[in-house]
C-alpha cells in the first residue's frame, strides 16, 4: 500500500487590530480516519504553537481536521474552533485566523424540586451543515446558584 504524503500547512493567529498573537497553542485533530493501511486507526492529534509573529506551520495528511486555537490565557479569550479541509499534498497556506472577544451564553441547572446544581458541566455544541461533525463552541461548570457562563468564541477566517 503506497502512503500519503504530509502537507505542511501554513497559517497565523491575529487579534481584531490585526496584531499577530504570539504562543497560541494551535491543535490540528483529524475528523476522518486518513490511514490508508488501518481502518481502526484513531485520529490524529498534532500541537504546535505560533512564532512572535503569530505565525505557525504543520505538517499534515490531506483530510478534514478540526483545528483548536488556545491564545495565551493573559489575551482573556476563549479557546476558538475552526474545521478546516486540506485538499492537496503539497505546501498549503490556510485560512489565518482573526481572534475576536466572546460573547457569552448565561446557562442554569435546576434539580426536579427546582434547586440549583452546583458542579454541573454544561457543554455547547453545535453539527455541521451536512450533520456529520459536531463542533464544540465551549463550556463551564455550574456555581452554588446553578448558574454557568459559557464564553462562545468568535472567529473570523480571514483568507490571504
Amino acid at each position: 500500500v503506497e502512503g500519503q504524503k504530509m502537507s505542511k500547512s501554513l497559517g497565523n493567529v491575529v487579534n481584531p487590530e490585526g496584531i499577530p498573537i504570539a504562543f497560541a497553542s494551535i491543535t490540528a485533530s483529524s475528523l476522518l480516519n486518513t490511514n490508508p493501511v488501518s481502518p481502526s486507526f484513531l485520529p490524529t492529534f498534532k500541537t504546535t504553537f505560533t512564532d512572535s509573529l503569530g505565525f505557525y506551520s504543520f505538517f499534515l495528511l490531506k483530510g478534514e481536521y478540526q483545528i483548536e486555537i488556545r491564545p495565551p490565557s493573559q489575551l482573556e479569550i476563549p479557546n476558538q474552533i475552526q474545521q478546516l479541509s486540506l485538499s492537496s499534498s503539497s505546501q498549503q497556506k490556510i485560512p489565518s485566523f482573526t481572534l475576536l472577544p466572546p460573547t457569552y451564553l448565561l446557562s442554569a441547572v435546576y434539580d426536579h424540586k427546582k434547586s440549583p446544581m452546583k458542579g454541573v458541566v454544561i457543554e455547547l455544541y453545535t453539527v455541521s451543515s451536512d450533520n456529520s461533525s459536531p463542533t464544540r463552541f465551549g463550556d463551564c461548570v455550574t456555581n452554588e446558584n446553578g448558574l454557568g457562563v459559557i464564553p462562545i468564541a468568535k472567529m473570523i477566517p480571514t483568507h490571504p
